[in-house]
């Protein structure tokens, strides 16, 4: 596993912001998101390394932030059985990444799930389209700032005997709380 991580620093060290290592697991974070396919291609295809599964893509979501999300790669070596997370940090400008389709069957729906609910637009994807939500839903409902309710509610409308979509109104009022419980003497 050292070796693994040793090696990984002398190829990578002059693009990485850091290195973690738990178990049988190694984090990188990386500056640069261009370098993203060069990155994968080598971990994937360099005969010391065998990265060839992708299990999965991730986002996390930091609205205060200037580095807003940080889109996370998950990807496995069977033959060295070592796991290994990919980071990179996005502004909330520069929501274009390259896909990793033409490397894993997997990027395919993975990237669908990240674009449909943080809006990050994956270029050579050939099939992003929605795949949790509504072709008309308006929005990336695991974004920090989509409002909880949503945007419009859907009901079924017994009057016209048809699902009904209208905006969301949501009112508050102002309420007094009595803090004592009626059951105290």
């Amino acid at each position: 596993m050292l070796n693994k991580l040793n090696y990984l620093s002398l190829v990578f060290h002059n693009q990485l912001s850091f290195i973690l290592q738990e178990k049988n697991q190694i984090t990188l974070s990386f500056f640069n998101l261009e370098k993203l396919n060069d990155i994968v291609y080598f971990l994937n295809k360099h005969q010391n390394l065998m990265f060839t599964q992708l299990m999965d893509i991730y986002v996390v979501d930091f609205p205060q932030k200037q580095f807003r999300f940080l889109l996370n790669y998950k990807l496995v070596s069977l033959f060295w059985s070592i796991c290994l997370n990919i980071r990179f940090n996005l502004t909330n400008l520069n929501l274009e990444v390259e896909s990793l389709t033409f490397l894993f069957n997997s990027a395919l729906w993975l990237e669908r799930e990240v674009w449909d609910m943080f809006g990050i637009f994956f270029k050579n994807n050939n099939d992003l389209r929605r795949i949790l939500t509504d072709y008309g839903f308006l929005g990336h409902p695991l974004r920090k700032d989509f409002p909880l309710l949503g945007f419009v509610e859907v009901r079924y409308s017994i009057e016209f005997l048809k699902i009904l979509t209208e905006p969301l109104e949501t009112v508050q009022e102002f309420r007094q709380f009595d803090i004592q419980s009626p059951w105290l003497f």
